[in-house]
This record gives structure tokens, sequence and C-alpha cells, in this order.
């Protein structure tokens, strides 16, 4: 595997006549867009991206095609399915709850889950926040049944699974990755809202935001939707699990433009009252990487001297990633239809270092 992913950045190198993780300085958005389209023609890429600076787009742009079998062009307004960056609106909601008094971070989950595990009593709803409750990232990381994720789940359901499980770590010590903790929140927000998530979506964030092209995956065909593709040998359409399974870990779909209009939100008051950014990052948990924090749905680091905030996503034929420089008021946002691109994050990387060299 390992030798495969160097033979495919060798090949990325040659098509893009430069390293694809670095950005010439000099580049201007008409390169960036050539060595996209490049990628795209030679099916090592195919998505949306968008890139702006201090309130300014530098970059946007469609690559590739949304539909191969009908030579359907992706474009900015093309929706894709974006994962686990659903992540960071789910925790968004739980943290307007609280500034509604609704609940605080720092509760036992069990005080506002139905039916909460008894093994989770020691959890807190920050803890599930962080990845640090110290529950396992159950079924996700089996692969023992994998047709059970063809077929539709409940989030109780989720939940009622993994609580049967011990915790494999004393809650509030260990860093893992745990998309059933979402699951769970969503069910807090749910209990706590009086409204079902995706209402409490909607009408919260999305709708007061503009954001008129995202919504939650019911598992049926959404206007100018970009389908999956995968490549196995050859690129194929990619089998669809039900999206039930995602839930608010990662079962919304939008465009790079929603996802810049809720970056640019994300520096005013809108939504979280006063700096927005400081309760986002408040009581951040260490990952296992040298450096690297994890809270309210974003990982945090830096790249360059630079401070990132970012996470990436993915659902069968699409990967995601929303890069945050809240420093230079920059945003990288790439959105892909082709999961077997594997060097996604060389993509992002190299229009991160654009974006912070840009002026």
């Amino acid at each position: 595997m390992r030798g495969m992913r160097l033979l495919t950045l060798v090949v990325l190198g040659a098509i893009v006549g430069v390293s694809c993780s670095t950005a010439p300085k000099t580049s201007s958005a008409d390169t960036e867009s050539a060595t996209l389209n490049r990628l795209a023609n030679h099916d090592f890429f195919g998505g949306s991206v968008l890139v702006a600076r201090h309130g300014k787009v530098l970059l946007q742009g469609g690559f590739g095609f949304g539909d191969r079998a009908l030579r359907t062009p992706n474009t900015p307004t093309t929706r894709f399915r974006i994962g686990s960056v659903s992540k960071q609106f789910t925790a968004m909601a739980i943290l307007m709850l609280e500034k509604r008094n609704r609940l605080h971070v720092s509760d036992p989950v069990c005080a506002h889950l139905p039916a909460c595990p008894q093994a989770w009593e020691q959890v807190t709803i920050r803890q599930l926040l962080n990845h640090n409750a110290g529950i396992e990232n159950y079924p996700y990381d089996q692969s023992d049944a994998p047709d059970r994720f063809y077929q539709p789940v409940t989030p109780a359901e989720q939940v009622a699974q993994a609580g049967e499980r011990p915790l494999i770590s004393q809650p509030g010590t260990e860093w893992l990755y745990c998309n059933v903790c979402y699951a769970a929140l969503g069910l807090v927000v749910e209990k706590d809202s009086g409204t079902n998530l995706t209402q409490f979506l909607k009408t919260q964030i999305f709708d007061p935001l503009g954001m008129r092209d995202t919504g939650i995956d019911q598992g049926q065909s959404i206007p100018h939707e970009a389908l999956g593709y995968t490549r196995r040998g050859t690129i194929g359409p990619a089998y669809r699990w039900d999206p039930s399974w995602a839930y608010a870990a990662g079962q919304m779909y939008s465009t790079v433009g929603d996802l810049y209009r809720w970056d640019e939100a994300l520096y005013q008051d809108r939504l979280l009252g006063a700096s927005p950014l400081a309760q986002l990052t408040r009581n951040a948990a260490s990952t296992a990487a040298p450096g690297e924090q994890y809270a309210n749905g974003w990982f945090m680091d830096s790249v360059r001297g630079h401070t990132r905030i970012w996470h990436s996503g993915g659902r069968p034929g699409f990967i995601s990633q929303i890069d945050r420089f809240p420093g230079d008021h920059a945003v990288v946002i790439v959105l892909t239809n082709l999961d077997g691109f594997n060097e996604l994050e060389q993509v992002a990387s190299r229009l991160d270092d654009w974006a912070l060299s840009s002026r």
C-alpha cells in the first residue's frame, strides 16, 4: 500500500509538473485551476474547490464529472456528500443549546440521553464532542460484517450496540475517534431542543446562514448532486451504504459555496455570540498526532507556522476537507466524488500553501 501511494505521488508530480504538495508562491488562480484540470483529465481528481482569503474568493471551480455516464461536469454548485465534515455542525448545535442553558458540556451525557448505556455513566458531553470518552468506535472499525451498513439503523440502535461493549479507557484519558459518540450527540440535540436533528440544523443554522444547498442525505437522489465513484482497478460507481449509519457523524451534503458561507459565519457572532473562535476551540483534547488537538468537531494544528483548524470527511465515493486559517482569514475547501483518490490531502496542502502566500 505504501509503495502504491508513492507511485501515485510520482505520477501526480509528473502530471502537474511540480510537487503536488507545494504551490509556487508566484502561482495564480489560472495556474491552480489548470493543475486541477490536468489531474481531473487523468482521473486523479474530480470535485469542486474554493479558496478564499480576507473575504475574497481567489479560486472557485468544478473539475471532472459529477455524473460520468452523462458527462455532467462538476461545478461550484454541485452538491457532495461531505461525511465527517458534518460533525462540526452537530457540535455547533450542542454549543448553541449550551448558550440557551439547555445543557452544559460538562454534564454527564446520561442526564440528556434517553436509554443511556450504563457503561457511559461517567462520560460527559464534552468528552463525546472531543473523542476522548473512552468509547470504542463500534461498529465502524469492524470489518467482520460489512453487509450491516446496507441496512437502515436508528441512532438509538447505534448507541445501544456500542453501549453493550465496555469502555476501552477511562473517560477523559485517551483520544479515540468515535462516530457513535456523535450519534449520541445528535440524540442529545433532539431531546434538549424538542425537535429532530434535521429540523434543528435547517432552522437554526442552514437557513439563517443562507446555506440553501446543504441538507441531510436521506438515501434518495439529491438535486444537482455528484455521484460517488471509486477506483477498483478501473473507476466505477461506489457502493452506497445506508446513510442512516452516518446520522449526526456524517450524513450531510453541501457545496463549496455553502461551506464558505459557514466559514465566514464562524468569524461573526451570529450563532454563538461573542468570540466564536474561542468557544469552538475551548477544552481541546490532544490527539495521537504530535502538536494536534481536537475540539468540538475540529482538528487543530499548525501549517508553516499558521494555525489551522480543519476536518476531513469520507463516505463511499466521496472525500471532503475544509482547512481554515483564522489568523489569516483564509479557507481552503475541497469536495471530491472519487474516493480512490488517496492524495486529497496533497491537493489541499498545495492549495493551503497558495492561499497563505496570496495577498
